[in-house]
């Protein structure tokens, strides 16, 4: 919920690197929360490297978030 929450507080697409984020992503595409995909992402300053990249929330995702709060 709170990758959800973070997600939907920043402008999309959202890029995620860190792996508790590549792993709560995944549980959120699982559950149709958001649409996402892996990929090698490109950052300032840095090497290539696995990531995933949040395309979108679902109306399942805003739904969740209205029903827990956005904030």
């Amino acid at each position: 919920m709170a990758l959800l929450r973070r997600v939907a507080a920043q402008e999309l697409p959202a890029v995620l690197i860190f792996d508790a984020d590549i792993e709560a992503a995944c549980a959120l595409v699982h559950s149709g929360r958001v649409e996402a995909t892996m990929q090698v992402v490109f950052l300032p300053d840095e090497w290539p490297q696995p990531g995933v990249v949040v395309r979108r929330i679902t109306e399942l995702g805003w739904i969740t978030l209205k029903a827990f709060g956005r904030c």
